[in-house]
C-alpha cells in the first residue's frame, strides 16, 4: 500500500479529462503547477491537512467554481487561482496570513470572497495586484480585528466591491 503525501510539480497539468478533485487527508502539498490548465476541472475538495499550495496550482482552471482554502493553509502563491475565470466562491482560512502576487487574478465571476478569519491579529499580505480584474460583488470579513493591509479596500477589491466587516473594522 502506498499513501499519497504530496501532489508533485505539474503532476496533472493540462489534464483536461478531471472533472472534480478529491485531495485525500494524508496530502499535505500541492506542487506547482499541479493542476495547471486543467480546463474542464470543476470542483475541488482540498483536503483538511494540506498546508501547501504552489505556485500557479490552480491557474486557468478556467471552470472551477468554488474553493475554500484549509486551515493549514499559511500562504497562497503567486498566481495560485489565476485566470479561474468561473470561480464565484473563495472562501480563505483563518490562518492564512499572505496572499501572492496575481493569486486570483482575472476572476471576474466572484460573487463571494470570504476570509473565515484573520491570523496574525489581521495582518495579512495581500499583494495590490492579487485581485486584478476580479472586482468581487461581495467580500466579507470574518476577522475580530478586522483585515489590514496596505492600501485602501477599494485599490486591492475593486471599486464595486461591498465590504461587509461583521466582527471588526476596515483598516
Amino acid at each position: 500500500t502506498y499513501t499519497v503525501t504530496e501532489i508533485e510539480d505539474n503532476g496533472f497539468f493540462q489534464t483536461n479529462n478531471l472533472r472534480t478533485v478529491s485531495i485525500p487527508a494524508s496530502v499535505t502539498s500541492i506542487g506547482n503547477s499541479a493542476f495547471e490548465n486543467c480546463g474542464n476541472l470543476l470542483e475541488v475538495d482540498m483536503g483538511v491537512n494540506v498546508i501547501s499550495i504552489g505556485t500557479s496550482a490552480f491557474k486557468e482552471c478556467r471552470k472551477l467554481q468554488s474553493i475554500l482554502i484549509p486551515s493549514g493553509v499559511t500562504t497562497i502563491a503567486d498566481n495560485c487561482f489565476e485566470s479561474c475565470e468561473r470561480l464565484n466562491e473563495i472562501i480563505i482560512s483563518a490562518n492564512v496570513t499572505s496572499i501572492g502576487n496575481s493569486a486570483f487574478q482575472n476572476v471576474q465571476t466572484v460573487d463571494k470572497l470570504i476570509f473565515m478569519g484573520c491570523g496574525n491579529n489581521g495582518n495579512i499580505g495581500i499583494a495590490t495586484n492579487t485581485f486584478q480584474n476580479c472586482n468581487p460583488v461581495h467580500v466579507e470579513v470574518l476577522c475580530p480585528n478586522g483585515l489590514k493591509f496596505d492600501g485602501s479596500y477599494q485599490n486591492v477589491f475593486g471599486s464595486e466591491a461591498k465590504i461587509h466587516t461583521p466582527c471588526g473594522s476596515a483598516s
